[in-house]
Parts: C-alpha cells; structure tokens; sequence
C-alpha cells in the first residue's frame, strides 16, 4: 500500500491530512499515524521512523510508540506477516488507539 496524503477540500468534506486507501477508503483521522510493514522490499524496522516510506517492522513496537488516549493509529500495511509464538506475544497495552 502506497499511502497517500491530501487536504482536498470540496462539497462539505475534506480529509485533513488522513491517508487515502486504495479504493476510496480514508483511515480514521489521527493526531498520529504510525505504519507496519516488514514485507521484503518495505525495509520496515524498528530502527526507522514509522512513516509510509520507512515503516516499522513489528506492530508490538508501533504500539508502544504510541500516546495513550490520544488517537494514535498504526496503519499494518499491505503484505505484513509476523510470526507470533504465543497469543501474548503482541500486548495492547496503550489505551484508546486504533489498529488498521
């Protein structure tokens, strides 16, 4: 997923920076987007500073990146797959944030 960012403003509406899905889709608004996505050729790590172009590789780091209660979302990209060894071991410790 390329994320795209506009202020497109026009009959009533306007997105406000959120990014755009394929398909018409818009994620919710947020005060802060972070992305996932450690497919090969994403070069996601969590080294790097959560954007669209340089993701996160793991959603259990993007969550702790986050403030709570202020409407964080983490946007886990096209193509992520991570490999969990126990239900635990993604813990979604930070209150009012928004998963996508």
């Amino acid at each position: 997923m390329t994320a795209a960012y506009t202020n497109l403003v026009g009959a009533g509406w306007a997105t406000n920076g959120a990014p755009l899905l394929p398909g018409g889709g818009v994620i919710p608004l947020s005060t802060q987007y972070w992305f996932v996505c450690n497919r090969t050729g994403a070069n996601g790590s969590d080294g790097n500073e959560g954007t669209a172009d340089m993701p996160f590789a793991t959603i259990d780091f993007a969550i702790g990146k986050c403030t709570a209660n202020a409407g964080d979302t983490i946007v886990v990209m096209q193509g992520h797959a991570e490999t969990l060894s126990a239900a635990s071991a993604i813990t979604c410790d930070v209150a009012g944030i928004n998963i996508i």
